[in-house]
């Protein structure tokens, strides 16, 4: 369900401090205005009303968050719809009467779902809600509130009041269908020129896009705008990164102190002899230089003013993930490089169980398994006959969407790892900090352009890399 905007310019305000009611015209009939809606024309008829206007809300400048006042009454006239509002005893309703009273905010802005519109007219809306709003769009509506002389209950009078029209019936006929016609660019330019003399950006947009260029002699028929068009996506994933320790970087260098400590001991003979002795004890240095990613872009302004906002969001959403690509790649680089090797063939049975055992004599844990696409092809074929006990653990899963599959241990696809490649460590053999978004924009003047960034930086620290095997001849169950 679309929801648009009509605002209105008040010609008269009158506020009064003890009464906390306005009242005016808030949709003319037969004039063009120029909203979120764009260029368009409501008639006599072409609104449907709540049969509650309690159900109406007031609020601040379309902000459904910052009501105001209720509806207390709705009625269609020949000028056009008219309604009464009860401002609330708030803060904001407060501020609202006396931006009214001094001329601040001075225009009642409509709001209307599922318009049906014909070259320009609205044949049929139902109102949803209506807004105090500064930008006015039409000047044809005014903001009443009772006199100081008034009393609390009496409604005010409008000049040219109609009485209610009279119930008729209607007969259906048939109706014709309307002679086919050419709609080009020259039909909406008194529409674009006469918002963006307004300053109303919004109306120009909306103008410009219901320009139709058709085929001499066919129908003009209306758009249905169906916003953005999905299509498929790969989600950018870091197995790797993942699989590793992770902190948030705060700095450009990152240091640790690697200690070992050893002591050994054997029998000793006592009676005063010397003690057997044995052991090491160092200290050293582990450091790792921050290394700095960014991206940039200029946007023309016209894409913004015209078009929409979204695209600045759009653009940082895609750097991120050309960043999380590109440091996932570094991160197989360099685990690939200090990883141990292990040489010679292996099933894949067999190089869990190595790396298993390596592990576990230097006390580290067996917490991931990245293995290529390939390996994993083989995990997916997999027969409960032909995997050992350790496989059924708990029930084995394959999550085919994400790529993963538990069987006692975790696997988990690398799209960097060379085919028969598996990676196995203890997460903490690695940890990779990882700064937050730094995010940039800036105006270019002298070009009508917004010009944004993205920075990011990250280190990776190496922690004790015996706590990484790396098999690269990995074949079979």
């Amino acid at each position: 369900m679309n929801t648009y905007n009509f605002s209105f310019d008040p010609q008269t305000v009158e506020f009064s401090e003890e009464d906390r009611t306005i009242s005016g015209l808030i949709l003319p009939f037969g004039e063009t205005g120029y909203g979120s809606a764009g260029a368009a024309e409501f008639s006599a008829g072409s609104i449907t009303l709540p049969a509650d206007a309690a159900s109406i809300k007031l609020n601040i400048e379309h902000d459904a968050h910052r009501p105001v006042g209720t509806c207390t009454s709705l009625e269609e006239r020949a000028e056009g719809l008219f309604a009464s509002f009860r401002i609330a005893k708030t803060s904001a309703g407060t501020d609202l009467l006396q931006e009214i009273q001094e001329g601040l905010r001075k225009s009642f802005s409509v709001e209307v779902k599922d318009p049906i519109v014909q070259l320009g007219k609205i044949s049929a809306a139902v109102l949803t809600g209506c807004a105090a709003v500064v930008q006015p769009a039409f000047k044809s509506a005014a903001i009443f509130s009772l006199d100081e002389d008034a009393a609390p209950n009496e409604s005010i009078q409008m000049e040219n009041e109609t009485t209610p029209a009279e119930t008729t019936e209607v007969v259906s006929a048939p109706v014709q269908a309307p002679a086919a016609s050419f709609s080009g660019p020259i039909d909406q330019a008194p529409a674009v020129f006469t918002a963006l003399k307004n300053g109303d950006v919004q109306g120009a947009n909306f103008a410009l896009a219901q320009i139709d260029i058709t085929t001499p002699g066919a129908a003009v028929l209306g758009k249905q705008e169906v916003g953005e068009i999905w299509s498929s996506k790969k989600v950018v994933s870091r197995p790797i990164t993942d699989s590793v320790e992770n902190k948030e970087l705060t700095s450009l260098l990152v240091t640790g102190t690697r200690k070992e400590r050893q002591m050994s001991v054997a029998d000793w003979e006592g009676n005063a002899t010397e003690i057997p002795s044995g052991g090491t004890y160092t200290n050293s240095l582990v450091s790792a230089e921050a290394k700095l990613m960014a991206g940039a872009v200029r946007v023309p302004g016209e894409y913004l003013w015209f078009g929409s906002d979204d695209i600045i969001g759009d653009l940082y959403e895609s750097a991120v993930e050309d960043y999380l690509t590109k440091s996932e790649t570094k991160v197989f680089t360099s685990l690939s490089t200090e990883a141990v090797a292990a040489t010679g063939a292996f099933t894949i049975v067999n190089a869990v169980d190595k790396a298993a055992q390596t592990l576990r004599g230097i006390s580290a844990n067996l917490d991931f398994v990245v293995v290529s696409s390939d390996i994993y092809t083989t995990l997916v074929n997999a027969k409960t006959a032909d995997v050992p006990f350790w496989f059924n653990l708990g029930g084995a899963t394959v999550d085919l969407a994400n790529t993963r599959a538990t069987a006692g241990v975790s696997f988990r696809v690398g799209d960097y790892l060379p085919a028969k490649t598996m990676l196995v460590g203890d997460r903490k053999s690695f940890t990779f900090y990882e700064s937050k978004d730094i995010r940039l924009n800036a105006v270019a003047v002298a070009n009508g352009a917004y010009d944004i960034a993205l920075i990011k930086a990250n280190a990776l620290l190496v922690n004790d890399p015996k706590a990484v095997l790396k098999f690269t001849n990995v074949a079979g169950l």
